[in-house]
């Protein structure tokens, strides 16, 4: 059971991904969260010192619900002989899970947000790097499982796949556009796996 001064720590760094996710990088201040959460002014700089280190927590956090969701889709596909599930089927019922709803989009907005921003802060940069490789690694235990080799370069190359279409998904989902159905997505992957599979 989390500590008030643990709870207080996570609604602070969910009102960050909140912000980062609905408004963007510029949004994000210890001002705006202590107003947000109505807290006492210098409450959030009391658990954050520096905004890199708000980024940080709330790129931690993102992270670990993204592991929670991969192990998940580790599981199934460990499991898949007791099941109907594909390997494509399974990304895309993750991928549906994460840009299905507003709160998963606005959890990978935030992500993207903090990605990019990860390009110019070097601050930031080592916890990105840190997350994304972590992400690749279960990625490629997944790519493992369903029997392919090199794994770790198909995991690198899954992984920005997937990271373009929940960008576009993300941004397209907003601004009225057309986006790609999650039929479609799974189609998509479903080939790329099958193409891997095949002897060059």
């Amino acid at each position: 059971m989390l500590s008030s001064s643990a709870k207080r720590r996570l609604k602070i760094v969910e009102c960050v991904i909140d912000l980062l996710g609905t408004q963007g990088g510029s949004a994000v201040s210890h001002r705006a969260i202590d107003d947000m959460l109505v807290l006492p002014n210098g409450t959030t700089s009391n658990f954050f010192r520096t905004k890199t280190a708000l980024l940080g927590a709330a790129y931690d956090r993102i992270a670990e619900l993204d592991r929670i969701e991969l192990d998940r889709g580790l599981y199934e596909a460990q499991n898949t002989k007791y099941s109907n599930l594909t390997g494509s089927e399974i990304l895309t019922t993750m991928i549906a899970s994460w840009v299905g709803g507003e709160d998963g989009l606005i959890r990978h907005r935030a992500r993207l947000e903090i990605d990019l921003l990860a390009s110019y802060w070097s601050d930031l940069a080592p916890i990105v790097l840190h997350h994304r490789n972590e992400i690749t690694k279960l990625v490629a235990q997944f790519l493992s499982i369903l029997g392919l080799d090199d794994t770790w370069e198909k995991a690198r190359m899954l992984h920005v796949v997937t990271d373009g279409l929940i960008f576009d998904q993300a941004i397209h989902k907003y601004d009225g556009g057309q986006i790609l159905s999650i039929e479609t997505i799974g189609d998509s992957l479903s080939s790329m796996l099958v193409a891997w599979r095949l002897p060059q």
